[in-house]
């Protein structure tokens, strides 16, 4: 569950869904995306919902660990409507694609163990009148 912040504190359910967790350079990635207000006051206006695919390096050198995080590919969901307070089976869906570049460069499958790599899809999701909140899920990419 995320928190939609604001004058009164809301709690919505946020999923985001796609058919599998593993894919490969130049694959598709279909996913559908479902809000509901489940505790709070009030509305919470959505503007924008964004997907970005990221790619989190992790380098270990003499126990020290330099991280970084690139974005790569992004995405997104227009969604327009309100979710309510009180209405109990209210949902805001949508859906959207977003394709995994078919040229990723090759350091993530570097053969040193000391360099390890993940890809995240990060979610924005984005309010009207309150900030907005992320939410992250690890994604499996093979290597080229």
């Amino acid at each position: 569950h995320a928190a939609c912040c604001g004058i009164l504190q809301k709690q919505f359910d946020f999923k985001a869904t796609w058919a599998r967790n593993t894919f490969s350079p130049g694959d598709t990635v279909d996913i559908t995306i479902k809000l509901a207000l489940i505790s709070g006051r009030g509305t919470c206006t959505l503007r924008m919902v964004s997907v970005k695919l990221v790619r989190e390096l992790i380098l270990m050198v003499d126990d020290q660990m330099f991280r970084t995080v690139d974005p790569i590919e992004k995405a997104k969901f227009k969604i327009e409507g309100a979710l309510l307070s009180g209405e109990i089976d209210l949902e805001l869906c949508t859906s959207a694609a977003l394709t995994i570049p078919a040229n990723l460069e090759q350091k993530c499958s570097a053969t040193s163990s000391s360099i390890d790599c993940r890809y995240f899809l990060v979610f924005e999701v984005d309010f009207r009148w309150y900030k907005s909140v992320l939410l992250a899920s690890e994604l499996l990419i093979n290597p080229v």
